[in-house]
């Protein structure tokens, strides 16, 4: 992945940004992971793990290890589309 991806906290959970932030995990999803992508700019990337239609966010759940991993190949695409539309803003 890209190393200038950081880690911090946001709204008292771990949060990932690069010039502006990404996704953080909703730490209240007890049946699954629950990443939040809460970057403007992911509402203009399609992938078939990115769940709901909101201006501003999109959603990724997880409901094990094996999804984890049958979805990183999805994932790493999401992120690295979104690091390109926010290198595109700067």
């Amino acid at each position: 992945m890209n190393p200038a991806i950081t880690e911090q906290i946001k709204w008292n959970a771990p949060s990932f940004s690069y010039t502006d932030y990404i996704a953080t995990f909703n730490l209240h999803a007890r049946q699954h992971v629950h990443l939040v992508f809460h970057n403007p700019s992911i509402s203009r990337i399609q992938s078939p793990i990115l769940e709901g239609d909101y201006p501003d966010r999109r959603m990724a759940y997880f409901s094990d290890m094996d999804d984890v991993r049958a979805k990183q190949p999805a994932l790493e695409q999401v992120v690295s589309e979104l690091i390109a539309l926010m290198d595109e803003q700067a």
